[in-house]
């Protein structure tokens, strides 16, 4: 399958010199953000901000507070129609203030 065209065209060129150090540095940071080096500088010098990309922890620990928001959400909605869960609905938001604060 061909990439997509770009719809933007970007024909101006600017050559900027590096150590090789500072471009292994660029790179990580562009790594850590999933993008080129070549993005990563026009982002920085266009003063975008850059969202980095969430580490393999952040994505088990994003899931479980998703579980946890299903459960609360069904709690809910059963003790909005009479079945009483409180003991469950309790249980449930002490584990997540318990894994917010691991977050921190």
């Amino acid at each position: 399958m061909a990439r997509p065209k770009q719809t933007i065209v970007r024909g101006e060129v600017i050559r900027v010199r590096f150590t090789s150090t500072e471009r292994r540095i660029l790179k990580s940071y562009a790594e850590r953000y999933g993008i080129t080096v070549s993005s990563f500088i026009r982002a920085k010098a266009l003063d975008h901000t850059l969202n980095a990309r969430l580490n393999p922890e952040e994505i088990i620990f994003l899931r479980a507070l998703i579980g946890m928001a299903n459960n609360i959400n069904t709690i809910t909605r059963k003790v909005h129609i009479g079945d009483h869960y409180q003991m469950e609905l309790s249980e449930v938001l002490s584990e997540i203030n318990t894994q917010i604060k691991k977050l921190r």
